[in-house]
């Protein structure tokens, strides 16, 4: 089990976060909020993402994202999966937690409109887009929202990032659970959300070669000077070969 946090953009206009104030208070990993996704799929992006993202990683921070939901069908969130690939794709080799579509709305109703099942047919098109993009996809929710608004043992094929600040959260199975919001971090000035990883995602992701890490993870231009090297001692070999068969010819001519 592994501790972290999770931020937005409102917790970066609360002051700047001192990402290795927040490695040192022995938080392992973040979850970013990219952005919301609107009725269509259309991302309004967190403008403060690509900062939060590069300081985290810096910091040696595993890095995930998660998306808002608005999203008014299915189709919406197919677009909007696709959409936060295009975002992910600015940083690869830097997340290593999985991508989340945060579904939680109420306060508008454009996802309890839909129905327990077309929403849930939503959650499952914005993980399918993700999954054929090789991204590791979650969704998130808190315990009372999931009861009453989506059919859960349809969404059992992917993994849930559950909210849950009870003693006893609930039983259903999950891979990170958010047990307190409004939680301190040091390092971040005023309240933050608290979680917890129970899977070792950036080893899952590595093995699996998910999140586009593998492919990262190859130096072309450390290879490319690694052969020019090995090309120049060759080459020297070569020279140095023929300048004592070149003396080995002359010294029989003289003879």
């Amino acid at each position: 089990m592994t501790e972290g946090i999770d931020i937005s953009i409102y917790n970066a206009r609360q002051g700047a976060i001192d990402w290795q104030e927040v490695r040192q208070a022995g938080k392992e990993f973040v979850m970013i909020r990219a952005g919301w996704a609107n009725y269509a799929g259309q991302i309004y992006e967190d403008s403060t993402l690509q900062e939060s993202v590069e300081g985290a990683s810096q910091a040696g921070l595993q890095v995930g994202l998660y998306l808002y939901d608005y999203c008014a069908d299915d189709a919406a969130h197919r677009t909007a999966a696709k959409n936060l690939v295009e975002i992910a794709g600015r940083f690869q080799g830097k997340l290593t937690m999985p991508l989340a579509l945060d579904v939680e709305e109420t306060s508008l109703p454009v996802l309890t409109d839909q129905g327990k099942t077309g929403l849930t047919n939503g959650v499952i098109a914005f993980c399918d887009e993700l999954q054929r993009a090789k991204y590791y996809a979650m969704w998130y929710s808190y315990t009372a929202f999931i009861q009453q608004h989506l059919e859960r043992d349809r969404l059992r094929p992917y993994d849930l990032w559950l909210a849950d600040y009870r003693a006893t959260p609930w039983n259903t199975p999950h891979g990170m659970l958010q047990y307190k919001g409004g939680g301190q971090c040091p390092g971040v000035q005023g309240p933050c959300d608290l979680d917890r990883a129970y899977k070792d995602y950036p080893a899952i992701l590595k093995s699996a070669g998910l999140n586009h890490l593998e492919e990262e993870n190859v130096d072309y231009k450390a290879l490319y000077l690694e052969s020019q090297q090995k090309l120049k001692e060759v080459e020297a070999e070569y020279d140095g070969l023929k300048q004592k068969v070149d003396q080995f010819v002359s010294s029989l001519n003289e003879a």
